[in-house]
């Protein structure tokens, strides 16, 4: 977005307003989520949140108050899915050894 601005875990965050509000949380480097948006009109708040794997997850609205500040821990609690474990170096799977090159 055009003037998305720098927000926590290494994301922008922008806002803008056409018949109802629009909240855009987009994340550079999260190994799971893409961007998150939240639209806001009158009373009725919803949440998609896009995944890198090309899934969206659809929530109400209300479960995240403040998306320019969320965690993304908080973030894929909504979502219902649990944070990736980082990757553990290749081995060699009889002895457990390191490749060579790793």
């Amino acid at each position: 977005m055009q003037y998305a601005k720098p927000a926590p875990e290494n994301s922008t965050f922008a806002s803008y307003l056409s018949d109802v509000g629009h909240e855009i949380r987009t994340f550079r480097g999260h190994p799971q989520i893409l961007k998150v948006e939240k639209r806001i009109g009158g009373t009725e708040q919803s949440l998609k949140i896009y995944l890198r794997s090309g899934k969206v997850i659809e929530r109400p609205g209300n479960l995240i108050p403040i998306l320019a500040t969320a965690s993304t821990a908080e973030i894929l609690s909504v979502a219902g899915l649990s944070p990736a474990s980082p990757k553990a170096p290749a081995s060699d799977a009889k002895t457990g050894a390191k490749q060579p090159g790793e």
